[in-house]
């Protein structure tokens, strides 16, 4: 989990699109809920409710963005900020 926030005032920025990765082939990771087997959606937008493949809805803290479950490995996260933000920073 985390949180993306404006590197000026550090207030949190909703609207932004976290993806995770697998670092080795750049595609979608394979994320999965804490139940560890519900698919859970590889790519989210901060702030937003997310809804996991058995239509459980989980509500996000503004710039808020979770990935509960995924198998060892090496990841990167992708992140498509709203207007008028640019990332990196």
């Amino acid at each position: 989990f985390g949180l993306v926030f404006d590197s000026i005032d550090g207030a949190p920025v909703s609207g932004a699109r976290v993806t995770v990765v697998d670092a080795a082939t750049g595609l979608p990771a394979a994320v999965f809920a804490e139940d560890g087997t519900t698919p859970w959606p590889s790519s989210v937008v901060t702030g937003e409710t997310v809804s996991d493949a058995a239509g459980n809805l989980y509500p996000m803290a503004p710039g808020e963005y979770r990935f509960p479950l995924m198998a060892f490995g090496t990841y990167a996260l992708r992140v498509e900020p709203p207007s008028p933000y640019t990332a990196p920073s």
